[in-house]
């Protein structure tokens, strides 16, 4: 019997009444062997939902990382602009000081 609790964890609970029950024409070799494959299983399953969560994460952080250079690309922007008002401020300002007004 293979049992999820929660999204990202899958285990094996199985007793050896139970798969006598459902595998009783199974000897213990093949019962060993079943028991073995329903672990891969259970190991992939985990795999698989531990991948798919990276994958996902992964994903977000790609989202975020363009957010920020749309971010930083606009703060760039913006420091060019008050940079060129800066200049031209010190330009006029010093205009104004070379040329008083009569």
């Amino acid at each position: 019997m293979l049992l999820i609790d929660g999204p990202d964890r899958i285990y094996m609970a199985w007793t050896r009444p139970y798969l006598y029950g459902m595998y009783e024409y199974l000897d213990d070799s093949q019962f060993i062997y079943v028991q073995y494959i329903t672990v891969v299983i259970v190991v992939y399953f985990q795999e698989l939902v531990s991948r798919t969560a990276l994958e996902t994460h992964k994903l977000d952080l790609m989202a975020e990382i363009s957010t920020l250079k749309l971010k930083l690309a606009t703060c760039d922007k913006d420091r060019r602009q008050m940079e060129d008002k800066l200049h031209m401020a010190q330009v006029l300002h010093s205009l104004r000081i070379n040329f008083p007004q009569c």
